[in-house]
């Protein structure tokens, strides 16, 4: 291979999988109604104002 490409420096070794087996497809999210503080989201209102705002955080860190 290195032949056909002309160069000179070893090739990169490919990806053997066994990260791909370990990884975890259903990773523990939170539940989006439910509030950092325990309590249950009960109204359109308290997901915009209250829970939202937490979930958002979450997901920029």
């Amino acid at each position: 291979m290195p032949d056909q490409l002309k160069t000179t420096e070893p090739l990169r070794k490919g990806a053997d999988g066994s990260n791909e087996a370990k990884a975890n497809p259903y990773p523990k999210l939170p539940d989006p109604l439910v509030m950092n503080n325990g309590k249950k989201v009960t109204s359109a209102k308290d997901w915009w104002n209250k829970r939202r705002p937490e979930v958002v955080v979450i997901t920029r860190t």
